[in-house]
C-alpha cells in the first residue's frame, strides 16, 4: 500500500490516509440506511425517516457551504476580468485576491467544520448511544452568518470606488 501521509493534509499527522478512510465509512453507513429502506419493502418506522432525514440535512448543509462560495468567486473574478492589471488597478487587484483567498479559506473552514461538527461524525446522528463531542450548532450557525454577510458585503464593496470613477450620467451608472 503506498504511503498516504501527506503534509498539511489531515488532523495531527494522520495524512491523507485519515481523509480517505473517513470518506469510506460515510460511503459505507449511507449505503447501509439506503439498504435498510429497500429491505423494508414499504414498512417504515419513525426511525428509518429519521435517519433518512438526519442524513439528508447533514449532506445539505455541507453542500450548501459548498456552493454559496463559489458564487462569491465568480464576482471577485468579474472583477479581475474587467479592471485589467495596470498599475491604476494594482491596489484594487490586491484587495480583490485578499477578498477571495478570504472566502476561499473560509469556505474551507465552513466545510470541514460542517463535515466533523461532532466528533465521532457518528455522534451527529445519535447522541444518545454514541459518546462525543459536538460544537454549538447555533454558535456555529450565527457564526456562520456573519461570516457570509462579511464576504457578500467585501465582494460587492469593491467595485463601487472604481464604478463612481466612470464618467458616466448618474442615471448609466
Amino acid at each position: 500500500m503506498p504511503n498516504l501521509e501527506t503534509r498539511g493534509v489531515g488532523i495531527e499527522g494522520r495524512g491523507l490516509g485519515l481523509v480517505i478512510v473517513t470518506i469510506a465509512f460515510s460511503l459505507a453507513s449511507l449505503t447501509a440506511v439506503i439498504l435498510r429502506f429497500v429491505c423494508r419493502h414499504g414498512r417504515y418506522g419513525k426511525d428509518d425517516w429519521t435517519i433518512a432525514f438526519s442524513v439528508a440535512f447533514y449532506i445539505s448543509q455541507t453542500f450548501y457551504k459548498l456552493s454559496i462560495n463559489p458564487t462569491k468567486l465568480s464576482f471577485l473574478f468579474l472583477y479581475l476580468r474587467i479592471f485589467p492589471p495596470t498599475r491604476e488597478n494594482r491596489h484594487f487587484r490586491i484587495a480583490t485576491c485578499a477578498v477571495g483567498t478570504y472566502i476561499l479559506l473560509y469556505a474551507v473552514a465552513s466545510v470541514v467544520a460542517t463535515i466533523f461538527q461532532c466528533t465521532p461524525v457518528g455522534r451527529y446522528f445519535d447522541r444518545s448511544s454514541v459518546e462525543g463531542t459536538c460544537i454549538d450548532v447555533e454558535i456555529f450557525w450565527y457564526a456562520n452568518a456573519i461570516n457570509n454577510i462579511v464576504g457578500d458585503v467585501l465582494t460587492l464593496s469593491l467595485p463601487v470606488r472604481k464604478f463612481w470613477r466612470i464618467r458616466l450620467r448618474k442615471v448609466e451608472k
